[in-house]
């Protein structure tokens, strides 16, 4: 018997997709709706926020060592440049990081003991919820403004059997719950890499991982509207933006935008827009979530970076001295 493994995901996954010989070059970009004055307004009350200093050192690796690991972690710590981790020998399942630069934590604590043949005896929903805060707050994880962390999700790590001598699969089996954590400032969310927390629950309750991604900010600088950019230049962004990175799409439709700030784990949170698409291709179609910066001269760039020219000739031409790989259900 082999398990297979799926991971339910609370964060929109920004995904930029080729359909290499299976779409001719996107010519049809449709907006639903469009940004108003009435929304660039509102963003002009909203701040651009600046990340305080991170103060984390060896000390306070050692301290989250002894918080999450009691029984100690039988390893010694490795550091490259600002980033130490560390792997139990005897269990290399057990795991912790700390890049001292940022404050990222992420560890891992007995999840492999989770993945068996039964069902987990897993809490709810709001129980997960209140199992993760207390857990942020029994290690001093929560942020200084805790009206800032915002519970946004609660996803799930499930399994499920496989006979490869039969191809039968057996049920779907709830392992894991993962509360996911995110921030509001102004009653806007913040979307992006930073400014979140994660923790995984396993049977009865008990922590099995996490990561926190979570810098404190200064009091933030006010806006005025005539920072930023105008109606036209934002849409003219975003369609430059999906030509170019989106070329072999058929069609694609812009359902709606939302006001967000945006933190990329970098030095600042600024405002930005959001907006939902729906891609569609010859034989695929599915949602996408993209950002365009509001500012005129934004702190820092919102959004992926480019996809460069090499990447996407690789992507389109397919070797012929090599063969698709095959997937193996593990």
């Amino acid at each position: 018997m082999k398990t297979k493994i799926f991971i339910g995901f609370a964060i929109s996954v920004i995904l930029v997709v080729f359909f290499a010989g299976c779409a001719t070059k996107v010519n049809n970009i449709v907006f639903k709706v469009k940004p108003d004055n009435a929304m660039l307004e509102r963003a002009a009350k909203l701040k651009v926020y600046e990340i305080q200093p991170v103060r984390e050192d060896r000390k306070t690796f050692d301290t989250y060592t002894k918080q999450l690991f009691q029984e100690g972690l039988k390893g010694d710590p490795i550091q490259v440049n600002d980033v130490i981790s560390v792997s139990d020998m005897q269990k290399s399942s057990n795991f912790m990081m700390l890049e001292l630069s940022t404050g990222y934590l992420s560890f891992n604590h007995g999840m492999s003991d989770q993945i068996d043949d039964k069902p987990g005896n897993l809490p709810n929903d709001n129980e997960s919820i209140k199992i993760a805060q207390s857990f942020l707050q029994k290690n001093n994880m929560e942020p200084g403004n805790l009206k800032e962390m915002v519970p946004a999700h609660v996803g799930w790590i499930r399994s499920a059997s496989f006979d490869p001598n039969t191809g039968n699969e057996g049920p779907v089996r709830d392992q894991m719950r993962i509360v996911y954590f995110s921030r509001n400032l102004d009653e806007v969310p913040v979307i992006g890499s930073g400014s979140k927390m994660i923790v995984r629950i396993g049977d009865n309750g008990e922590i099995v991982g996490g990561s926190r991604r979570w810098a404190e900010i200064d009091s933030g600088r006010e806006l005025k509207l005539e920072e930023l950019r105008s109606i036209k230049t934002i849409i003219g962004d975003i369609e430059s933006f999906l030509k170019r990175e989106m070329e072999l799409t058929d069609k694609i439709e812009i359902n709606n935008f939302i006001l967000v700030y945006y933190d990329n784990g970098g030095k600042y949170i600024q405002p930005a827009l959001a907006y939902e698409a729906t891609i569609t291709g010859k034989e695929l179609k599915y949602s996408y979530l993209g950002q365009t910066a509001l500012l005129q001269n934004p702190p820092e760039r919102v959004g992926p970076e480019p996809v460069s020219v090499e990447a996407k000739k690789m992507l389109k031409t397919p070797s012929p001295k090599e063969k698709p790989p095959t997937t193996e259900k593990d």
